[in-house]
């Protein structure tokens, strides 16, 4: 009778590597292409401005190598500290929309992941699963199932 009790009392526990089966949703490369094409986007943009950037310092050495009025230097100077914090201002505002980005466009994959990996373990009749993609786990004896590969099959 404790014998039976204590098998009772014992969990499954399933292990999923979690990036893995994201990675391997096709949506998830059509997702990663169009952060990509919107990085670029941004980093072409940047590029721009900072060839602007560069031009004017160089245009700003140039005049104060030269009998230029401090008026004019003063001005030139407040305008490479505004272009400055414009760059710095477009790459916060390109960082934080990619961000925004990439959550809008991975959240859904992430429910669609969570939801099959529930289903699987609920099939095998595992009540924890741990996720493995970073190397969280430091130790997985052979009693622990992993589910990775039945998450795979499960979303295709």
């Amino acid at each position: 009778m404790v014998v039976t009790l204590g098998a009772a009392a014992q969990s499954r526990i399933g292990t999923v590597n979690r990036s893995a089966v994201l990675h391997a949703l096709p949506e998830y490369s059509k997702a990663q292409a169009e952060l990509q094409q919107l990085a670029d986007a941004y980093q072409q943009e940047y590029a721009a401005m900072q060839r602007d950037f560069n031009n004017k310092y160089a245009e700003f050495q140039d005049l104060s190598n030269s009998d230029t009025p401090a008026t004019i230097r003063e001005r030139r100077i407040k305008e490479l500290q505004e272009m400055d914090n414009k760059l710095k201002e477009f790459r916060r505002r390109s960082e934080d929309d990619l961000r925004l980005r990439r959550d809008a466009l991975t959240a859904p994959l992430q429910q669609t992941v969570s939801g099959a990996i529930a289903a699987v373990a609920e099939e095998q009749g595992i009540d924890l699963v741990l996720d493995v993609s970073d190397h969280p786990v430091a130790y997985a004896g052979k009693a622990v199932v992993d589910i990775t590969d039945a998450v795979n099959t499960s979303l295709k």
